[in-house]
C-alpha cells in the first residue's frame, strides 16, 4: 500500500502525546495495522476473483472492462488506488447476458459448482431473500485475515474473515439524440427511486438491513423514509419492481446507439461504445485485465513533472496575473492569490507541477471596483476582463480575466457560448458573522443559491443540442423532443443576471453591517468554502516571488491553507495529480490538450 510521510512540526507532535497521552500514537499505528491486514486479504481475494474471472471470459469470447476508481488505480499504479479494496468492472448487456447463461450452463452440466472460489449472484442475494440492481462476483467461503501466516484478531479477540465481492455494472445502449437521452434518463431516476424506496421500505419495516452496511448508512436509510411511507412502499412487490427497472434500462437494446451508460443505480457517465472498443489488457497486481481502449474516459495518467506543453499554459497565466498585479495598483485597491495557487508558493516555491491555472481573491469592495473600472486601464488588446455584464452568458458565478486570441476548452465550457480564453478566475470574500452558527447559516444558503444557479445553466443547453440526430422519428422520438424542448425553454427564459443577483444578496448580506457588528472574517464561497480573519491572517498582504514574478498573498498563508487542504505539506498521491479536464487548448504558439485534441 503506497505511503505518504505526514510532516509534523515539534509543537504538533507535542500538542498530540499531551491531549492525547504518549501512547495514543501506538494505538493509532496497531489500529491502522489491523486494517491494512484486513485490506491486503481483500485485495488478494479480489485479484484470484479476477483472475479466474478473467480466464473463463478468455474461454467464452465475452469482454469486460475495469473502469472508475479501479481503472484510476491500473493506469496510475499497475494496481490498487492507495487504500482501495474494491473491484469497478462494467459489461455491455449482451456480453453479460452471454457470461450469465454460460456460468448457469456450466453449473447445469457439472450438477456441481464448478467454481471453487467465486460465484455469480446475480440480482438475488445468496440466500434469495433480497434483491439488488447489479450482479456480483462473489468469494464463495470467507478468507481468513493473516499476518506472516498468523490469524489477525478483532476487538473481541475473534479471528478476523473478510467476503468481499466484485459488482458488475451492466451497461446499455442510450439514445444518441439529446432530449430522447434525458428523457430516457428522468424514466430510469424515477425508476431507481421507486427500487430504493421499496428497498428501503423493507428493510425498514422487517429490520432486514445488509449486514455489510455501516451504522450510519443504517441510519441514514431510516431517516429518509418516515413509517408511515415505509409501510406503504412495503407492499409493493420488489421482484415486480426490479422486473420493471430492467426491462426498461434495456429499452433501447439493439438500436445501434454511439452512447452507452450504466442506467440501473447511480448513472454512469455516458461514453461513446468506441472508446470502450475491444477493451485491451493491462497488468493489475501481477494478472492482466481488460480496460477501455480509451481509460481516459475514467482515468488520466498522472502528471510526473512539468511538461513544455504545461509551462506554456502556466507561462500564459503568469502573464495573466501580472497584469492584474499591474491593474490593482493603478486602481488602488487589493488582491491576493488564493487556492492551489497559495499552495503551490508554500509547498513548491512556485506552480504545483501539474497546475494550470492561477486563482485570485479580493475583497468585496476591490471585487467591484475590479469589475467596474479594471477594462478602463488593462490591456484591451490582450486581455478581457469577463464579467456577468462583459460577457453575460458565462455560467460561473464569478469573474475571470482571459486572454485574448487563445482558447481553454473543458467538457463544462466546450458547447457554451462565450469569451473561453486561458484564464485566471476572481473570487469576490465576503464578510461573515463572528459565530460559527451565523457561518454556518450564510454558507448553507449561499451553496442553496449557487446549486439554483447551476440548475438553470445546466438547463440551458447550447444550440449544439437542438439539431435532433435521431433518423428514427417515432412516437417516442416526438414526446422527448416536445416535454424537452419545454423544459429547456423554461431555462432558457431565465436570465443568468437574476441568479447571480440572488446568489450576490446572500454572499453579500452582512458586508453594509460588518463594521458596526465588528465582524472579523471574510470567506469565499465558491467554488468551496474558504474562510479566514481579515486582520492578522488575511491583511496585510505580504509581496512574493512566484515562478519568476511578484504578486500578492495573505499575511498567513497556512491558516487559509489547513482550512482547504488539512496536511497542505503532504504531497497528493500520484492519481491525485491532474490538472483541469482540459479537452483543448491554444495559444500564438499552437495547439494543445486532451481528448479533442489526439
Amino acid at each position: 500500500m503506497a505511503h505518504i510521510e505526514t510532516m509534523r512540526t515539534d509543537a504538533e507532535q507535542k500538542l498530540i502525546d499531551e491531549v492525547m497521552g504518549s501512547s495514543w500514537s501506538n494505538i493509532q499505528s496497531f489500529e491502522n495495522w489491523r486494517e491494512a491486514c484486513v485490506i491486503d486479504a481483500k485485495r488478494k481475494a479480489l485479484v484470484r476473483v479476477m483472475k479466474e474471472f478473467d480466464e473463463y471470459c478468455e474461454t467464452l469470447g465475452v469482454k469486460y472492462f475495469a473502469m472508475a476508481n479501479t481503472l484510476k488505480g491500473i493506469v496510475a499504479y499497475e494496481g490498487f488506488l492507495p487504500g482501495a479494496c474494491t473491484v469497478e468492472i462494467g459489461m455491455m448487456r449482451v456480453d453479460y447476458k452471454k457470461f450469465a447463461r454460460a456460468y448457469q450452463a456450466t453449473q447445469a452440466e457439472a450438477g456441481k459448482d464448478p467454481f471453487g472460489f467465486w460465484a455469480l449472484d446475480e440480482f438475488d442475494d445468496l440466500n434469495g431473500s433480497a434483491l439488488r440492481r447489479f450482479p456480483r462476483l462473489r468469494v464463495r467461503k470467507p478468507q481468513p485475515v493473516r499476518f506472516e501466516g498468523d490469524p489477525v484478531f478483532d476487538g473481541a479477540s475473534l479471528p478476523i474473515e473478510v467476503s468481499p465481492y466484485v459488482e458488475i455494472s451492466i451497461f446499455d445502449e442510450v439514445p444518441d439524440d439529446f432530449f430522447m437521452r434525458k428523457k430516457f434518463y428522468r424514466q430510469m431516476k424515477r425508476r431507481n427511486t421507486l427500487f430504493g424506496n421499496v428497498t428501503k421500505a423493507r428493510e425498514i419495516v422487517f429490520g432486514r438491513f445488509d449486514p455489510d452496511l455501516e451504522p450510519e448508512a443504517v441510519l441514514e436509510r431510516i431517516r429518509s423514509l418516515s413509517y408511515p411511507q415505509a409501510l406503504l412502499y412495503s407492499l409493493i412487490p420488489l421482484r415486480l419492481v426490479s422486473k420493471i427497472l430492467r426491462s426498461k434500462a434495456q429499452r433501447y437494446e439493439g438500436r445501434g446507439t454511439e452512447c452507452v451508460c450504466r442506467v440501473m443505480g447511480s448513472r454512469s457517465k455516458t461514453v461513446y461504445a468506441s472508446d470502450l472498443g475491444d477493451c485491451t489488457r493491462k497488468p493489475f497486481c501481477g494478472i492482466m485485465v481488460r480496460c477501455p481502449d480509451r481509460p481516459d474516459v475514467w482515468a488520466t495518467e498522472p502528471v510526473t513533472e512539468t511538461t513544455p506543453e504545461l509551462r506554456r499554459l502556466q507561462e500564459n497565466a503568469l502573464d495573466i496575473v501580472a497584469e492584474i498585479d499591474r491593474v490593482c495598483e493603478v486602481l488602488g485597491i487589493g488582491y491576493f492569490c488564493c487556492g492551489g495557487t497559495m499552495l503551490g508558493h508554500v509547498r513548491h516555491g512556485g506552480f504545483i507541477p501539474w497546475d494550470d491555472d492561477i486563482d485570485v481573491g479580493m475583497l468585496r469592495d476591490d471585487y467591484e471596483i475590479f469589475k467596474e473600472k479594471a477594462a478602463e486601464v488593462i490591456d484591451n488588446e490582450r486581455f478581457f476582463v469577463q464579467t456577468r455584464e462583459s460577457d453575460p452568458n458565462i455560467p460561473y458565478l464569478f469573474s475571470k480575466v482571459r486572454m485574448n486570441g487563445t482558447e481553454y476548452i473543458t467538457e463544462y465550457n466546450q458547447h457554451r457560448d462565450f469569451h473561453k480564453g486561458i484564464c485566471v478566475d476572481v473570487f469576490p470574500f465576503d464578510y461573515v458573522p463572528n459565530g460559527r452558527g451565523g457561518q454556518e447559516k450564510q454558507a448553507d444558503a449561499a451553496k442553496r443559491a449557487a446549486r439554483a444557479h447551476h440548475a438553470v445553466v445546466n438547463r440551458q443547453y447550447p444550440e449544439y443540442f437542438q439539431e435532433s440526430t435521431e433518423t428514427r422519428r417515432d412516437l417516442d422520438w416526438w414526446i422527448a423532443q416536445k416535454v424537452g424542448r419545454a423544459l429547456a425553454k423554461r431555462s432558457w427564459d431565465r436570465s443568468l443576471q437574476a441568479t447571480q443577483q440572488a446568489y450576490d444578496r446572500v454572499a453579500t448580506k452582512h458586508n453594509a453591517v460588518a463594521a458596526e457588528k465588528k465582524y472579523r472574517y471574510v470567506a469565499s464561497f465558491i467554488p468551496s468554502y474558504t474562510m479566514a480573519k481579515v486582520e492578522g491572517d488575511l491583511l496585510p498582504f505580504q509581496r512574493v516571488e512566484f515562478d519568476g514574478i511578484t504578486v500578492n498573498l495573505p499575511a498567513r498563508p497556512e491558516v487559509f491553507l489547513r482550512m482547504q487542504y488539512g496536511d497542505f505539506l503532504v504531497w497528493p498521491y500520484p492519481h491525485q495529480r491532474a490538472g483541469h479536464d482540459l479537452l483543448l487548448w491554444s495559444d500564438d504558439e499552437g495547439v494543445g490538450g486532451g481528448r479533442m485534441a489526439e
